[in-house]
């Protein structure tokens, strides 16, 4: 059978969305009182909005130091994506006044709704008086901080603002309830029909009301949330008490008509305020909605809870845990835009659990957050405890669903007493803001600890969609090691392979390797370098500052100077064939070459603006861009231009590009883009962002194409069109991203963009698309698409080669969790591929999935397998296949010629490898290598000069294969050797570290072999051998290729072991040493080896240390199949032939044992000669000495043993001829 070998190539992107996220920061901010958030927003700039209330006298945010004016005061305080308080502001009076709601617009602006009880409240220089009780406010802030308009409603009754939204024309939406007999929002007049009425307003963006609508029937009624769709229309989520509320024609009537439960409704207004439809569910005690948004699609989520024993969403039932409905558990319902249940949730414990805030991401993922009292909530698998465990005091909790309402994560926070999650908003980098209070004296997020002050204290909590350092990149674009920091200004590549990156400072670095690796180029100059450019593989063109012009003959390896005469600065350079090339820079200059840059001459361009960049479609017509206003365009080769558009002043243009002689686009800062469907001779202005700085535009083909820049924040951003530039979106770049001066693509696929820091990102993603089918040439196929690359070879086929063919498609989708095998944790990059084969009867395929080491953490290799998928609708299920790990891609090989993506399975998979370089000179030599952390040795023999190398990797997972007879099972670690050589004398297993082992079956263990996956294991011979203090397996003159693993058998092997015996000795004296061997076939051969020359051979000897000490010493007795058992040993010698031990009377020393403190030696009575005191440590060494002669009687010294090890010291005093040995214990 002839093999098919296949190769994909990609570069790792997505990240699993079950991934759990880790809290990135968190913010706590109190004072002596209550204070708490209620609300967050973000921006589309990540920076976050936080809303609440504040009751202590004062509290900072940051250096900003809010005071209240008595009562409680409502607050807004804006942070960066890092935590950092931008500004913070505050009103109030002297009763309360609370900040309930807020929600921003597309320009950056936030809307702020509450009530305030106050006579009146100042919000900027708007001052606004109380109707009675409590009124409405609504308020503008500009993005920094600065208030915009402030607006109130109310009557004489109690009404609020409980939660506020904006749609993409900047309408303002306010919903909440109201007390009054009746409230005026422009000209509309709103009644209450019973306690109390919900209402929505619509205002425009300066505040003015559009319309407002209510709803209420003889009991209370309150719009808790509002939250608008794509389209303009609102949906406002709330809860009634009243038997029946109408909305519209749509009468909603309460399951407990008693008016002394609630019940929840969900109604959708269009733009103009007519109803579109209206839902309610509810059962027979207190169920609340408290918070609603909206997706892409225009589905709706709605969250709350419900204390009634059960109740109905559609057709489907949600029961409480406690059966008898006294405490309240969560929901979470999708609706379809129409109205109709999608699905419903229901996580709870047996006390009471509340869902506050609800956020959506654009992928369609759900965020929750709210509380939980239950002593443990479970949301799906994810079992979250209470740290009080009473069921009375609550732990903060935030949960993400994804759009099927399965469960991709949970997370819990708390300390012993109320901590309660009361907002939560994410970014569109999917980082997520949750808010609330906690009482508890400490409340921590990840590494966060917030200690509290006074009653209560407010939180801000940042969790981070950006993966840990441990964790995979979530990039379209992976960011490659170029080696320097210094700005890269521009990048060009001639293939897939070869590309050059210049910069300042007179920065060249050259990739030969598809960007993974780039090397410097030295010397060329020290002046900084704004363009490069080729025009063929070999022959190349760079600029720079000073009028500088630089070629190169040798694809970028060596440079030289090709002056111009000018000295202004040269921003862009383009060649149009060998001879003729253009440079643009300074003051609006344009120089033109036709020899190659022997000589330049300059044109004149009509402007004394900056230009910035120069791009010809052929060799007549050409386009120059720049600074302030303009476009200028050549007919003519470059020796006249004109200006064929005049950008506003406030813009700009730094870069230009043409995919064709007629389509070709411009970009520049302030977010200008323009456009040309006539060959330049008109341009369209397409408005995107303000404030964005675009420093470079390619468009590989007429429709896709991208930008590269920075934000307003400074940030590096790429965006892409599929459309010709109609609409853009923003590709996930590294985080965090420099800002970006270049970008180039060298097909649609395959694109490089440069900039500050030395940052060069690449990406093989492109648009990702797919399909191609190609014919078997020459018994091999190369396909380039979307990033994979394939290479098929030896093809088997009973048709003729030429009528084979092979499709590949690329799907960048998310595969569902229902089709997970039970041992997959996740798929890998939501994405997959499929290679389809026609005419093809057999095969062997070799998968590589190819990964950049530098921006990939090889840690998580342990945990990648293969997946195959026979057909869509079966479930995925892993290859049975030893994975191939080289340094940037991962194999696998196998006879499923289907479905193909990676997975992260369950299993602790570790892979560790060792190269062993052995090289023998002259002699024969015995070589015995241990792999770190392997648990495996080697033993070779190799001949004079031969040179051997071995590569041992130990997988803890369960291999597969068939078990030979007599063995039951297997462990689940196994081994993989590589090696240059074929045979080994030894290799010996540590068999108590193997995963699976267990001790009660230490006897039934022995190895197994096989040559390769694809082989049956097959048991070899094994010993049972005890090799010092491990006891271990060890196969004699095995092949040391291919896998070993350890296997049970039914027959209990002897452990081959030796030991040793040794009477006692002081130092001089002679000393035996006795051994004895169990198990094993004799005859043996005994070998001595040890401190202090010990050494010998046979069953017994001796020896005589001279000194004291501790001496270790070897046994090692090999059978008469040549295994061999070691036992290792220790001698301690702690006396000296000829000298006393123990103190005579007078000496006394203590304490015995010390503790690392000093040790007393008191002298007793007069000793009149000189004293000697010598400290020993076990092994001999000196570490105290001193010499005295005692002043009196009954006089002291003393021993410090500060810092000294644990263990056995001796103490010699030297008297009156004599020497006195006292044994010391530390301890």
């Amino acid at each position: 059978m002839k093999k098919l070998t296949l190769l994909i190539a990609i570069t790792f992107t997505f990240f699993a969305n079950a991934q759990t996220p880790d809290w990135n920061w968190a913010k706590s901010v109190g004072g002596t009182s209550y204070d708490y958030g209620k609300s967050c927003a973000t921006d589309a700039n990540g920076n976050i909005f936080v809303t609440g209330t504040f009751n202590s006298t004062s509290i900072t945010f940051g250096t900003i130091t809010l005071s209240n004016a008595g009562g409680e005061d409502m607050f807004i305080v804006k942070y960066d994506k890092n935590g950092t308080v931008l500004w913070a502001k505050s009103a109030g009076g002297p009763d309360p006044d609370q900040g309930n709601s807020c929600s921003t617009d597309a320009n950056g602006n936030i809307i702020v709704t509450g009530y305030f009880q106050s006579f009146s409240i100042v919000f900027g220089t708007t001052t606004m008086y109380n109707s009675g009780g409590k009124d409405i406010f609504i308020t503008k802030y500009d993005p920094d901080g600065n208030v915009l308009w402030a607006k109130n409603k109310g009557g004489a009754g109690d009404d609020f603002g409980f939660s506020c939204s904006t749609d993409a024309n900047g309408f303002i939406f306010v919903s909440g309830s109201f007390q009054s007999s009746s409230i005026i929002f422009g000209t509309a007049t709103l009644n209450c029909a019973g306690v109390s009425d919900m209402f929505i307003v619509k205002c425009d963006e300066n505040g003015n009301v559009l319309w407002a609508k209510s709803a209420g029937g003889t009991g209370e009624e309150k719009g808790n949330s509002c939250s608008t769709d794509a389209s303009g229309n609102i949906l406002v989520l709330g809860t009634y008490s009243s038997p029946s509320i109408t909305f519209g024609t749509n009468l909603l009537t309460n399951v407990d008509s008693t008016e002394g439960t609630s019940d929840i409704f969900i109604v959708k207004y269009d733009e103009n305020g007519n109803v579109l439809w209206a839902k309610s569910a509810g059962g027979t005690s207190y169920d609340y909605g408290n918070n609603c948004t909206v997706d892409l699609n225009g589905n709706i989520i709605v969250i709350g809870s419900f204390e009634s024993f059960y109740i109905n969403f559609g057709t489907n039932s949600l029961f409480n845990v406690d059966s008898i409905g006294n405490t309240a558990d969560i929901f979470i319902v999708k609706y379809d835009g129409n109205g109709n249940v999608l699905w419903a949730k229901s996580p709870g414990g047996t006390s009471v659990d509340v869902g506050n805030s609800c956020s959506i991401e654009a992928s369609g993922n759900i965020i929750v957050t709210g509380d939980f009292s239950s002593s443990s909530i479970a949301f799906g698998t994810t079992i979250l405890t209470n740290a009080e465990n009473s069921e009375m005091y609550s732990d903060v909790f935030v949960v993400k669903y994804d759009e099927n309402g399965n469960i991709l994560w949970a997370k819990s926070a708390g300390g012993t007493s109320y901590d309660n999650g009361m907002g939560c908003s994410s970014d569109a980098n999917g980082n997520i803001s949750v808010t609330g209070l906690f009482y508890s004296s400490s409340i921590t997020f990840g590494n966060n600890t917030l200690n509290k002050t006074g009653t209560a204290n407010m939180f801000i909590a940042h969790l981070s969609s950006v993966p840990p350092p441990d964790s995979f990149p979530k990039n379209s674009w992976t960011k490659m090691n170029s080696g320097t920091n210094i700005i890269l200004r521009s990048v060009y590549f001639t293939d897939h392979l070869h590309g050059v990156a210049v910069g300042d400072f007179g920065t060249i670095i050259k990739t030969d390797d598809a960007g993974h690796n780039w090397k410097t180029i030295s010397g060329v100059t020290t002046d900084h370098l704004l363009s490069v450019s080729f025009v063929k593989p070999d022959i190349g063109w760079a600029c720079g500052v000073n009028g500088d012009v630089f070629k190169t003959n040798d694809g970028g390896t060596t440079w030289v100077s090709a002056g111009t005469g000018f000295t202004n600065s040269l921003f862009s350079i383009q060649f149009i064939n060998d001879l003729t090339g253009f440079a643009v820079g300074e003051n609006g200059i344009i120089l033109k070459t036709t020899d190659a840059g022997l000589s330049w001459s300059s044109k004149t361009s009509g402007t004394t603006d900056w230009l910035f960049s120069v791009y010809f479609i052929n060799e007549t017509t050409g386009f120059a861009v720049g600074d302030q206003q303009t476009v200028l365009k050549t007919a003519n080769g470059g020796e006249t231009w004109t200006t064929t558009h005049f950008v506003p002043a406030s813009l700009g243009v730094s870069n230009v590009f043409f995919a064709d002689e007629n389509k070709g686009w411009a970009v520049g800062y302030n977010g200008t883009i323009l456009k040309t469907v006539n060959g330049g001779n008109s341009w369209s202005d397409i408005s995107y962002q303000s404030n964005f700085g675009f420093n470079s535009v390619h468009f590989p083909d007429t429709l896709n194409g991208w930008i590269a820049g920075n934000s307003p924040s400074n940030e590096g951003i790429i965006m892409h069109t599929d459309d010709g530039g109609i609409t853009w979106q923003y590709d996930e770049t590294p985080l965090p991203t420099p800002p970006l001066r270049f970008i180039y693509f060298i097909n649609e696929n395959e694109g490089y963009a440069v900039g500050e820091n030395g940052v060069v990102l690449k990406t093989l993603k492109g648009l990702q698309t797919e399909t191609v089918i190609a014919p078997v040439v020459g018994d091999t196929i190369h396909l380039d698409t979307a990033g994979v690359r394939l290479v098929f070879n030896n093809l088997y086929s009973t048709l003729p080669l030429d009528s084979v063919s092979l499709s590949v498609h690329y799907f960048p989708e998310e595969i569902p969790v229902s089709s997970y095998n039970d041992s997959i944790a996740t798929i890998f990059n939501n994405s997959y591929w499929q290679a389809i084969a026609v005419n093809v009867d057999s095969f062997s395929a070799n998968v590589c999935f190819y990964f950049n080491p530098a921006d990939f953490n090889t840690t998580y290799l342990q945990y990648l397998s293969c997946l195959y998928q026979e057909f869509s609708e079966e479930p995925w299920n892993l290859i049975n296949a030893v994975p191939e790990i080289d340094s940037n891609k991962i194999c696998f090989i196998t006879d499923h010629f289907s479905n193909w993506s990676l997975a992260i399975t369950k299993s602790d998979a570790r892979v560790k490898k060792d190269t062993i370089l052995f090289n023998a000179t002259g002699q024969t030599m015995l070589i015995t290598k241990t792999a770190p952390d392997a648990d495996l040795t080697m033993q070779f023999e190799l001949q004079p000069g031969e040179t051997d190398s071995v590569i041992l990797r130990r997988y803890d997972m369960n291999p597969g294969g068939d078990l030979p007879l007599g063995i039951n099972k297997l462990t689940e670690t196994f081994w993989e050797v590589n090696r240059t050589l074929i045979d080994s004398t030894d290799i010996w297993i540590d068999v108590k570290n193997v995963k699976g082992y267990t001790d009660s079956d230490s006897g039934e263990y022995r190895i197994l072999h096989r040559p390769d996956a694809l082989t049956d294991w097959v048991e070899i011979p094994t010993y049972r051998v005890r090799r010092g203090m491990k006891e271990v397996l060890i196969v004699k003159n095995a092949s040391a290729r291919g896998h070993f693993i350890v296997g049970a058998g039914t027959d209990i092997m002897p452990v081959f072991s030796a030991s040793v015996t040794t009477d006692s000795a002081c130092a001089g004296d002679t000393i035996h040493f006795q051994s004895s061997v169990s198990g094993g076939i004799g005859p043996f051969q005994y070998i001595w080896e040890g401190d202090a020359g010990l050494g010998g051979g046979g069953e017994v000897i001796s020896h005589v240390y001279s000194a004291m000490g501790v001496y270790n010493y070897s046994l090692s007795v090999e059978d008469s199949t040549g295994v061999v058992s070691v036992f290792d040993g220790t001698v301690i010698i702690d006396c000296v032939t000829g000298i006393e031990e123990g103190i005579d009377d007078r000496f006394f020393v203590y304490p015995n044992p010390v503790n690392h403190s000093k040790l007393n030696i008191v002298f007793k009575n007069s000793v009149t000669e000189k004293l000697k005191i010598t400290v020993y440590d076990v092994y001999g060494r000196k570490i105290y000495q001193k010499s005295t002669i005692p002043a009196k009687e009954e006089s002291q010294d003393e021993v410090s043993f500060s810092g000294v090890s644990p263990g056995l010291h001796l103490v010699k005093i030297e008297a009156n001829g004599k020497i006195y040995l006292q044994k010391v214990v530390v301890r």
